[in-house]
């Protein structure tokens, strides 16, 4: 009888942990969508889970950053599940289930028996949610969920949920490997299960590898070495904290730290690997992990304070977000009509349009859900392959430059709160001359550029006599999500700027049926160079082949 009342006072707790988080996580965005407050990143997610919900291309988007890798490199298996189910649905369940998986996994490979952390957790999830990094909390649910089976002794099943989070958001996966690494270099007894556990992943992994491979394009994650400084120092908290302690685990727990700060360190030397999602394992486990430490010996005052600060760091840029409700106006249909209205009435599809980019990037859904191509989108890391400039303070005409290089005709400047790297262009457009203000209605003013450059120019050499740049009888007649159709009046060679892709196949082309009409190669700038063998109609359409794919693997 003693046995099963324990048993029973034990299960209750993780009853509790099992349904009080999935409950606060479904009350926590039921309140934000009344209060009108979605997460920073949801613009993104919503439009490409839109696009595997219409049966769209899902490795290609012609209407993002001139064309780029927008799903199948960043992962797929949250945009086709919520196709099936539902996003709310799994963001309930995966940020929800969450706090015991973790206390799960903690309980046995850490010996962390309180729930403190669990619960510190919880309440970090439900505040993490204003992030909007829906996809990440789905793989690190599986992630957690591989890592209890590791714990339990189970690492070729543990091999699977974790597999899966690889190719739903690696960076959970990255989360993950802090805790194993620390664990078996802590452990000697880990050593064995973690070896038959990552070799387990190896199919995975090798596959993970090879799509990014077929499917690569230059990317850049932005790294903040100030921010980056900030998560260490979370880190070095915690290396002290585990050292002025008794807990039996010390050594174990510092280790833990110590590869989380040396995560967020390596970042800094090495941008492009990671960035700031290197502080991904501290912005959601830093308070948790503190709170697994045991019988700590500093001053009582002192570990709150620690405590207190850590969570102060944790907790910052979401709390931001929450307190700027006023912003939720930038997430409305009736926020952009006027933009819309006009950008859809002046829309050339031989030109695409530049939105000065807004602090919650609804541009990035709203714009292309009309059809209209803009300059950038959502995944910052794309941006770097033509809007790099964008994040070094260019001048006036280095702003031109770059506004012709792309072929934008018009751009949209909302007023709002913008995005960071957007501050400061209202201001390079009112210090140029090449701006013709063309609209203005709500929120939102348009400035046509004096003299832009479509989107076809002619090649150096490319038509007869006219000059690099010319554009005689050469247009963009569509643009969809994965084609581009181009009618050209001559032979020759064309530059047109749209992202190049060893993918990209001419779906049509002018003359009889199996005659050489043109090819396609990559071009300066990462553009795509037609050679039109006759004038007519040319569509350029992405479609991936298994032959293609191997050609960039091998």
């Amino acid at each position: 009888m003693t046995s099963l009342t324990a048993r029973r006072t034990v299960d209750r707790p993780l009853l509790a942990l099992a349904v009080a988080p999935v409950v606060a996580v479904a009350a926590a965005l039921a309140v934000m969508h009344l209060v009108g407050l979605p997460g920073v990143d949801i613009a993104a997610h919503t439009y490409k889970t839109g696009l595997v919900a219409q049966g769209q291309s899902l490795v290609w988007d012609d209407l993002w950053y001139g064309g780029s890798y927008g799903v199948v490199s960043y992962g797929v298996v949250f945009y086709l599940l919520a196709r099936l189910v539902g996003a709310t649905t799994i963001v309930v369940l995966s940020a929800g289930l969450l706090p015991l998986l973790f206390h799960l996994y903690v309980r046995r490979a850490w010996r962390a028996t309180s729930l403190l952390p669990a619960v510190a957790l919880a309440v970090v999830v439900v505040i993490y949610l204003l992030n909007g990094q829906d996809p990440f909390l789905l793989a690190m649910a599986l992630t957690m969920a591989g890592l209890a089976l590791l714990a339990c002794d189970h690492p070729l099943w543990a091999a699977l949920p974790v597999g899966v989070a690889a190719f739903t958001n690696p960076v959970a996966v990255v989360v993950g490997a802090v805790f194993v690494a620390a664990a078996a270099l802590a452990w000697r007894p880990a050593r064995r299960p973690t070896m038959l556990f990552a070799a387990a992943l190896c199919p995975f992994a090798a596959v993970w590898v090879g799509v990014q491979l077929a499917f690569h394009g230059r990317a850049s994650y932005l790294a903040q070495p100030g921010e980056l400084l900030m998560w260490t120092a979370l880190a070095a908290a915690g290396v002290l904290l585990a050292r002025f302690s008794d807990d039996p685990d010390r050594r174990a727990k510092q280790i833990l730290f110590a590869l989380a700060g040396a995560l967020c360190l390596t970042a800094i030397v090495v941008p492009a690997e990671l960035g700031n999602n290197a502080a991904r394992f501290l912005a959601l486990f830093g308070l948790p992990a503190l709170l697994m430490v045991r019988r700590v010996r500093l001053p009582r005052a002192a570990t709150a304070a620690l405590l207190a600060a850590a969570a102060a760091v944790q907790l910052a840029a979401p709390i931001a977000d929450l307190l700027r409700t006023g912003e939720g106006v930038q997430t409305r249909r009736t926020f952009f009509a006027p933009a819309l209205a006009f950008a859809r009435r002046d829309y050339r599809p031989d030109f695409r349009y530049h939105v000065v980019a807004l602090r919650l990037h609804w541009e990035a859904y709203y714009f292309p859900q009309a059809g209209l191509p803009i300059t950038r989108g959502w995944f910052r890391q794309s941006d770097w392959q033509h809007n790099a400039i964008l994040y070094h303070s260019p001048t006036p005409a280095q702003y031109v430059a770059w506004l012709r290089d792309l072929g934008v005709s018009d751009v949209f400047v909302p007023h709002a709160a913008l995005d960071m790297s957007s501050t400061g262009e209202p201001a390079l457009i009112a210090r140029s001359g090449a701006f013709v203000r063309v609209f203005e209605a709500g929120d939102w003013t348009v400035y046509r550029l004096r003299r832009p450059s479509p989107l076809v120019v002619v090649a150096p050499g490319g038509a007869g006599a006219a000059p690099a740049g010319a554009t005689p009888g050469a247009a963009v007649t569509a643009v969809g999500h994965d084609a581009v159709a181009v009618a050209v009046a001559r032979p020759g060679a064309y530059f047109v700027k749209f992202t190049w892709t060893p993918y990209w196949r001419l779906a049509a082309a002018p003359g009889p049926p199996g005659t050489a009409a043109g090819s396609l190669t990559r071009a300066p700038g990462d553009w795509t160079l037609l050679r039109a063998a006759r004038a007519g109609r040319y569509v350029l359409r992405v479609q991936p082949s298994l032959r293609t794919a191997l050609s960039q693997i091998f």
